[in-house]
């Protein structure tokens, strides 16, 4: 008796584990979304409601242009929160800049990249330049973020998509995503903003993902 239960004990063993399944991939219901992981997923202050505007040429007849560009940056750094840094970075003619300050998410590349934003959808990244005069119009010269992998001799461009810009109490205008196929380069957008009201404080804002910075052009 005792050696007729022993032998069946390897089949009661098999049936009760047909009950568990082997899963292999993902569950119904998971995503997945090819390319890398991003580095900021968290949904810091929620959905953001983004209102639009036309990007538009500006006339600038009879007002005195200062352009700031970016230098002196060797090294990669994120998210920077020293302001003596950053004014280190900011090269501005005719003097007019006295300080800076708020920024969220202005980060560096060792190669002399400026950039603003994160990388999420849930933030945006800005900055707040002081200057000694009143500024009417502004021209900003940037590009969405990008980067190129290479993998089995092949070279891979990936770039942010939906970014866009806003300055004070503007609407946010998109930047374009023009690509050079041949150089692997996203093409920069001159984005251009009539201030209603002209200020020595302008807050720049950028929304869903990143921005390179090349060039801004001031206006008073």
């Amino acid at each position: 008796m005792k050696k007729s239960r022993m032998l069946l004990l390897p089949l009661v063993l098999l049936l009760a584990g047909c009950n568990n399944q082997l899963e292999v991939g993902f569950k119904e219901g998971d995503t997945h979304s090819a390319g890398p992981d991003r580095e900021t997923s968290s949904k810091e202050g929620g959905v953001i409601s983004y209102s639009y505007m036309n990007n538009t040429s500006l006339d600038n007849t009879g007002l005195t242009k200062a352009s700031l560009t970016f230098a002196n940056i060797n090294a990669s750094k994120s998210d920077i929160q020293d302001k003596e840094l950053l004014m280190s970075y900011l090269s501005v003619e005719n003097g007019i800049l006295t300080g800076v300050d708020n920024p969220h998410y202005v980060s560096t590349k060792d190669d002399g990249t400026f950039f603003i934003g994160a990388d999420s959808s849930y933030v945006d990244g800005m900055i707040t330049l002081y200057f000694n005069v009143n500024i009417k119009n502004i021209e900003i010269t940037a590009k969405p973020y990008y980067s190129i992998s290479t993998a089995f001799n092949e070279e891979t461009l990936t770039y942010d998509h939906e970014v866009c810009m806003a300055v004070n109490n503007t609407g946010y205008i998109k930047l374009n995503e023009n690509v050079n196929e041949e150089t692997k380069e996203v093409l920069s957008t001159i984005l251009s903003y009539h201030l209603q009201e002209a200020t020595g404080a302008v807050t720049i804002k950028v929304g869903k993902r990143r921005a390179i910075f090349e060039k801004i052009d001031l206006y008073y």
